[in-house]
């Protein structure tokens, strides 16, 4: 026999109002939605999760890697060979040329496999110092390449100072006899003033273009760019090339010494062009830089001697020919920017 106090609420716990059963259905709703929208929220954040991991940017192929280390090779060094060859020697020069050519090949191979095999290198030259010599080391390295890629810097700027500005005047105003514009007074366009204003001509490529891509930390991206400056550098070679063989109005091909004078006469000149050779191949500075931007998948050493080797084979067949045949061309009047030659 049930209490009397045990009762009611026997009976609340069995049967319930038609009211209370229409507030427990969304109530029961409400939690429901609320365990399925938890549960899609997890599922979206997995998703995310996913998402985020299984994201890749792909680096440089072998040939892309190629391409943006012969970049960083030739450039300001080449255009001055002919000068370098004509204060030195024929033979003298070009046997320093491989001679450097060979090394250089030789210490990148040597800096990538010590940094690849060194517990702390983290693929940078500077910690690779730091670990064979500590602090000193790494400052060393720091401003080794800091004074070096300042003088790289100044090099080209000086060469954009020197002929962008007048070679483009040279192009579009070619019929004025002074070479630019000078002559057209208040008739000169806007465009025509600025190429006459070397210096800020030179201010503007050198903030719009040459600072931004020194600010970049990744080389992968220029791989394209690379390709275009590569094979514009093959394109001025074979233009001095075609002048040397055609000579127009023979103003190109001038009179030399004899063989013995040309080519095996080593010249007081040889010790201070040493530096000119060295800088055409000069490029440890961005050997990490290089090895980091090929894909995850072809980063070995053994794919990093290929880069290294088709790039110095590339930078040392286009700087000889372009300082040879300049050189064959004006002999020992050739001046040490063939730009300001022809």
């Amino acid at each position: 026999m049930n209490s009397p106090s045990s009762s009611p609420v026997v009976s609340s716990a069995r049967e319930r109002s038609p009211v209370e059963e229409q507030m427990a259905v969304p109530a029961q709703s409400t939690a429901a939605a609320d365990a399925d929208s938890c549960s899609a929220s997890s599922a979206s954040d997995d998703s995310s999760a996913d998402t985020w991991t299984v994201l890749h940017v792909p680096g440089s192929t072998v040939a892309g890697a190629t391409f943006n280390f012969t970049n960083s090779i030739i450039g300001a060094g080449a255009i001055g060979l002919g000068g370098a060859i004509a204060v030195s020697g024929g033979v003298a020069s070009i046997l320093c040329i491989v001679f450097f050519g060979i090394f250089t090949k030789l210490s990148l191979d040597l800096l990538i496999e010590l940094t690849v095999s060194t517990d702390g290198a983290h693929n940078s030259y500077e910690d690779l110092g730091r670990v064979a010599y500590g602090t000193a080391g790494r400052l060393a390295v720091l401003i080794s390449k800091t004074l070096y890629s300042f003088g790289c810097l100044v090099a080209y700027i000086i060469v954009v100072k020197d002929n962008f500005g007048s070679g483009l005047r040279h192009l579009i105003y070619r019929d004025d006899e002074d070479g630019g514009g000078g002559g057209r007074g208040d008739n000169a366009s806007w465009f025509e003033t600025l190429l006459e204003s070397e210096d800020l001509l030179t201010f503007i490529l050198s903030t719009g273009i040459i600072l931004p891509l020194c600010l970049m930390r990744d080389m992968t991206t220029l791989s394209n760019f690379s390709i275009v400056s590569v094979f514009a550098m093959v394109a001025i070679t074979i233009i001095v090339v075609l002048l040397f063989v055609i000579n127009p109005r023979g103003e190109v091909r001038m009179d030399g010494g004899t063989t013995y004078e040309n080519w095996f006469e080593v010249r007081p000149g040889l010790l201070e062009s040493l530096g000119t050779f060295v800088f055409t191949f000069v490029s440890q500075h961005t050997v990490h830089l290089a090895y980091e931007s090929l894909d995850s998948s072809v980063r070995t050493v053994s794919n990093w001697k290929k880069v290294s080797l088709f790039s110095i084979l590339i930078s040392t067949s286009v700087s000889l020919s372009v300082g040879l045949f300049v050189y064959m061309s004006f002999w020992e009047k050739t001046e040490s920017d063939i730009f300001q030659v022809y």
